[in-house]
């Protein structure tokens, strides 16, 4: 009788203490996804190009180490000078992009668009974002762009300055990051928002591959990364793009994308009051849409860029 007794309560206890192990670990994976690379020594996958998209294992782009400050820590970069690259004597060009790589990543990702821009006349500047590669954090662990939208706004403070054209381009959360900063972008002249997710409540709750979990245990453990991570989710891309009309928008998703269903993007470009193009692809996937379809890829932004008010072309 009393070891029946025992393994009544064993049973709840048990289940209880599993449920709430099962939220503190899946929160942990959201904070602190398992990144690629703590620094740019590792491997990343081979698709972010020729020596794994790291400028200092090759000698055919001329290059500079840069550093931008933001509220959230000091971010390490590359700038690629358009002139330079092009053999010709070191100048400023009069236009710029720089891009924001994804949850988990760095500033290698941008790699494979680097002859693009230059080959446009672009300098072009990758940024590792706050926590990742070798950029600095005063608060670690991922937040869904909220904090990291905060870097987004910082380059483009410090680049606009310099230039009388800057763009933002971006992917996954460094897309999402760009569209929490747009009404703080005073003055960029356009942004490439690539699979962007509208907010953390429908990243969580809307991830294919784990639709069967119920939505209320989803949220919860949202609620939880914001605890341990210090942070609310009171900015989303979703407000981001209600709260601006000016800005030129380009929208990126791929049908195949197995993280973030295109849908996401869809209402952000519907909701959006201001300039704006769509390319909704066939093929690629999360991150990997210019790698499936290089040309059509490229001849959108091109078609974008040839679209925008002929004040800000380059």
């Amino acid at each position: 009788m009393k070891n029946k007794t025992i393994f009544i309560i064993a049973i709840p206890v048990l289940s209880v203490s599993v449920f709430f192990a099962s939220l503190w670990y899946f929160s942990g994976r959201l904070l602190y996804p398992p990144w690629k690379t703590a620094s740019l020594a590792e491997e990343p996958p081979e698709y972010w190009g020729e020596n794994y998209g790291n400028l200092r294992l090759q000698k055919k782009i001329v290059f500079s180490e840069v550093a931008v400050e933001s509220e959230n820590g000091r971010l390490a970069g590359w700038y690629v000078p358009y002139y330079l690259n092009m053999g010709k004597s070191s100048a400023l060009s009069k236009a710029t992009v720089f891009f924001l790589h994804g949850a988990g990543a760095d500033r290698r990702q941008g790699f494979r668009y680097l002859k693009f821009f230059l080959n446009r006349g672009y300098d072009v500047y990758l940024f590792d974002l706050s926590g990742h590669g070798e950029s600095s954090f005063k608060t670690a662990g991922f937040s869904f762009g909220i904090r990291e939208h905060k870097d987004a706004i910082a380059i483009f403070n410090h680049l606009k300055k310099k230039y009388a054209s800057v763009t933002g381009m971006g992917t996954s959360t460094g897309a999402s990051s760009l569209l929490i900063a747009l009404d703080e972008l005073d003055g960029i002249h356009a942004v490439i928002a690539e699979n962007p997710f509208y907010s953390p409540d429908r990243f969580i709750t809307e991830i294919p591959s784990i639709t069967f979990v119920p939505k209320w245990y989803s949220r919860m453990v949202l609620q939880l990364v914001y605890f341990r991570g210090g942070f609310t989710g009171n900015r989303s891309a979703g407000e981001g793009v209600a709260s601006q009309s000016r800005i030129p928008v380009l929208f990126i998703h791929s049908k195949k994308d197995r993280f973030i269903p295109y849908r996401q993007t869809l209402d952000l470009y519907n909701m959006y009051r201001g300039p704006k193009k769509l390319y909704i692809t066939e093929g690629g996937g999360h991150t990997v849409i210019w790698d499936s379809e290089p040309e059509l890829y490229e001849n959108t932004v091109d078609s974008f860029l040839k679209e925008l008010p002929a004040e800000i072309k380059i």
